[in-house]
């Protein structure tokens, strides 16, 4: 795992902030390990970056701004009664995970076959943890979304 915030030796504190980093840690892990392959795929599901060269503006105006990606997610179950519950998460470099999809924490939403949700697009930003690293040459990050599909209402609030 990179970027795990750091811990000095002497911090009198160390304990408690490693006991309260770990649980965290894992539970990131474990959605960042999630996979479907073994799921046949009854959905369609998206995430492409917005071109900056789209934006309104100068060159420079335009190289400032965050980068931006567009998220869609179809049910493509062919079969009339199939519901699928849907829940989206981006999981941030830093450590944050953010429920996209549905708003608020919510508990996942309906899609039913043959429909889509309305397209949302994402900012990029540079969380707290990464920001002086941001400014230092050859930095990189990368987010990660993940469209959790299950088949009843599921409230993934303890994972954010």
């Amino acid at each position: 795992m990179a970027n795990i915030p750091a811990i000095h030796v002497d911090d009198e504190n160390a304990a408690g902030k490693i006991a309260h980093l770990v649980p965290y840690l894992c539970q990131y892990q474990h959605l960042y390990n999630l996979t479907g392959d073994k799921i046949p795929a009854r959905c369609k599901f998206t995430v492409q970056k917005i071109s900056r060269a789209s934006a309104q503006g100068s060159t420079a105006q335009r190289q400032k701004l965050k980068p931006r990606y567009q998220i869609e997610f179809s049910n493509t179950s062919t079969s009339s009664c199939s519901k699928q519950y849907l829940t989206i998460l981006n999981l941030q470099p830093g450590y944050g995970v953010t429920q996209l999809v549905p708003p608020n924490n919510e508990e996942s939403m309906e899609v039913i076959s043959g429909k889509s949700i309305p397209p949302r697009t994402v900012a990029i930003i540079v969380t707290e943890l990464l920001a002086a690293a941001s400014s230092k040459p050859g930095f990189k990050m990368r987010d990660t979304f993940i469209a959790l599909v299950t088949d009843r209402p599921t409230s993934f609030e303890d994972y954010i």
